[in-house]
């Protein structure tokens, strides 16, 4: 990995054209190889949402000029950026709580990269707001028991709450789906007693 550290610090090499010769052709060749080797390990190591704004740009140069100009030090438009995306972020009811805080920790930790420090009980409270009415007896519970913990308990509490919620729902639909059949089996019953009488 050291030896492609030039590909970042040295100027771009030009496709040649049909003058060059076999020794800038294979320069630019060696050159190409490993800017996408760059661009390879540098979209790897990306969140989902920043491959997407990277993965059609040419070369690993151009990726790491977007990079600074988003999270360059002290860059007000990547903080508002992310602020935007933490405050209003909301979780759509029937998805899984997982992904959800989890995109929550990573944008609350590029914040922070930023050096924009927030309480870590505001960054509960922001988890805990983002969340659909599916779980407002755990917000509820969470807040009259006076809960404090790390972002990392939180997710675990609300997985297990989810799990919790969605066992208890598959238990009702066997109730009512046993329930159904059974008052289909009790009509049927009824109507072949009237039939059978002369």
């Amino acid at each position: 990995m050291e030896a492609l550290g030039y590909i970042l610090e040295t100027q771009e090499i030009e496709l040649p054209g049909g003058d060059a010769t076999s020794d800038q052709q294979d320069a630019y060749d060696q050159w190409f190889v490993d800017d996408t080797k760059v661009r390879c390990y540098m979209l790897a190591s990306m969140s989902n949402e920043l491959q997407k704004q990277h993965e059609n740009m040419k070369s690993s140069r151009e990726i790491l000029k977007n990079l600074r100009e988003l999270y360059g030090e002290n860059s007000r438009t990547a903080r508002y950026e992310i602020s935007k995306e933490l405050f209003r972020a909301r979780m759509q009811e029937g998805t899984e709580v997982v992904a959800h805080v989890q995109k929550m920790i990573r944008l609350i930790q590029q914040l922070e990269k930023l050096e924009f420090q927030m309480d870590k009980k505001l960054h509960v409270d922001l988890v805990l707001q983002s969340l659909p009415d599916s779980f407002s007896g755990f917000i509820v519970n969470f807040h009259m028991n006076k809960l404090s913990c790390s972002l990392s308990e939180l997710l675990n509490m609300l997985v297990t709450a989810q799990n919790a919620m969605n066992n208890k729902r598959k238990d009702k639909e066997v109730v009512l789906v046993a329930g159904t059949s059974f008052g289909k089996t009790g009509k049927r019953n009824k109507k072949s007693k009237k039939g059978s009488v002369p």
